[in-house]
């Protein structure tokens, strides 16, 4: 034993001697025959190849572990915030019967219908692809400088996407809960930022109006010059941009859909709402009745199909 061991070994009999403990020598004399064994034992473990070491995990995937409340995990293009408490699991398909509560499910798809009761409890599931776009969806929210379109499938689920081209498709799948704590789960995760308005303010909409379609049974898209030139002088003319916290929740029934050429889609509110969005750009003030003369105008020139 060298010199510089005898005094490390020195130090280490000192500060563990206690009033009632034992005399310093004896102390080192233990210490040193751990220090020996533990040499010989590390020698052995690195002539055989075994060596365990303890070190701290790194959080990687989720996969059923319980992460702390600063965790998050991206997924999807989405960033999902892990509450305390909560697990998180991947897994191929997801069956919303078989859900468990406080858990997020990161998944490829999940099953399309079941008749199992809806769940009060709360689980969030995540799928990198989320379902299509709707012409006129029944819920649009404000979220991350983005607009989620929701959806209630009738059958104890939710589902939110983005709205139209926001650079993502991936969704969230949530249980039938009072809105107020889907909109506290909605809070969780955080979506890549939606289209901005165009340079000059307004709404985006084609260069060129060429047909117009709404959510009407029956109803054929429309493509008269008349319903095309009138619906394109309202819409341009929006430009009283919303502020950034003043958004307002479009609804259906009330909100109107219109399906342009180049794949646009804008939704008007009405009084409850008198917003309008475009799908690749743009919020604006509108009068609380726009929504329905605009609707009015493509069925009184484009009789249903049939009639």
């Amino acid at each position: 034993m060298n010199p510089n061991e005898i005094t490390e070994l020195l130090d280490r009999a000192a500060s563990s001697v206690t009033p009632a403990g034992s005399d310093p020598v004896t102390t080192m004399v233990r210490l040193g025959r751990r220090s020996a064994n533990r040499r010989r034992a590390w020698a052995a473990a690195v002539a055989t190849g075994v060596v365990a070491l303890a070190v701290p995990l790194a959080l990687g995937f989720p996969g059923d572990a319980k992460p702390t409340p600063s965790t998050t995990v991206a997924f999807g293009g989405l960033t999902i915030t892990v509450p305390d408490g909560w697990k998180t699991t991947k897994a191929a398909r997801f069956d919303p019967c078989t859900a468990k509560p406080d858990t997020i499910y990161f998944v490829d798809t999940v099953e399309p219908s079941h008749a199992c009761a809806p769940s009060d409890q709360a689980w969030i599931a995540v799928q990198p692809e989320g379902t299509g776009g709707l012409l006129s969806p029944p819920v649009l929210v404000s979220k991350d400088a983005n607009v989620l379109e929701g959806e209630d499938t009738m059958n104890g689920l939710w589902r939110y996407r983005a709205f139209g081209g926001a650079g993502t498709t991936a969704g969230l799948v949530l249980p039938d809960l009072p809105e107020k704590r889907r909109s506290e789960l909605l809070e969780l995760t955080t979506w890549p930022a939606g289209p901005a308005a165009p340079p000059g303010g307004g709404l985006t909409l084609p260069k060129t109006i060429t047909s117009v379609s709404i959510d009407a049974p029956g109803v054929p898209t429309a493509t008269d010059a008349k319903t095309l030139n009138r619906i394109r002088e309202q819409l341009a003319g929006l430009t009283e941009p919303v502020p950034a916290g003043e958004e307002c929740v479009l609804k259906s029934p009330g909100s109107v859909g219109l399906g342009f050429n180049d794949g646009i889609i804008v939704v008007l509110g009405d009084a409850t709402c008198p917003q309008a969005v475009s799908d690749h750009g743009g919020r604006v003030r509108v009068p609380a009745s726009l929504g329905k003369e605009l609707f009015d105008e493509v069925l009184k020139n484009n009789s249903p199909a049939g009639g």
